[in-house]
């Protein structure tokens, strides 16, 4: 993949491994053919914070310093925008299991239940300084926010627990697995 401006620093396989997507930091996002092994599609906006194919159709997101949410439809490129709450940041999202929301993550950290179809806010939650990673269980039932270590229920937006370590002030990334009952997360002190 050529064409870049700016450090690549999202790459990602849609759902069946027929596209790849690249994104730069300064907003270049390129969508390849796999199998012609050429661009197929090519965007130029806002700098990007992070970019996620939808598990089960060919859209592209992707979260912007700007606070939008762009979402595409590819290779057609019809888009939607899900609009910034405040013009901060969108740091980080994740697409629910059913395919029909998505979580995001904002600077200010707030984070959002969007429904996809209808650009709705589901709920907010304000119980974060800040947010730069998410994650949710494979039945999209909680997630946990990085760095606060907050575990939110998807459900109703509300805030059920932290997960840190006593000597930890925040965490840099956090997984959670539910089959193994662990919530795993990682700091910058290697815990």
């Amino acid at each position: 993949c050529t064409g870049h401006k700016d450090s690549v620093t999202e790459v990602a396989f849609n759902h069946n491994n027929q596209f790849i997507a690249t994104g730069d930091m300064a907003g270049m996002i390129q969508v390849w053919s796999v199998k012609e092994k050429k661009l197929i599609w090519c965007f130029e906006g806002d700098d990007m914070e992070w970019l996620a194919w939808h598990p089960m159709a060919n859209v592209l997101i992707c979260g912007c310093q700007s606070g939008d949410i762009y979402i595409w439809q590819i290779p057609s490129g019809n888009c939607k925008v899900l609009p910034s709450p405040d013009n901060i940041s969108c740091t980080c999202g994740k697409v629910l299991s059913s395919g029909k929301q998505l979580v995001v993550g904002y600077a200010s950290g707030q984070v959002r239940l969007w429904d996809i179809k209808d650009s709705n806010t589901l709920w907010i939650n304000n119980d974060n300084e800040t947010v730069n990673n998410l994650d949710i269980n494979m039945d999209s039932s909680l997630l946990v926010t990085a760095p606060s270590a907050q575990v939110i229920k998807i459900t109703d937006g509300k805030t059920v627990g932290k997960v840190m370590l006593e000597s930890e002030t925040e965490i840099e990334t956090a997984l959670v697995n539910i089959e193994l009952g662990v919530i795993v997360t990682g700091s910058l002190s290697g815990q």
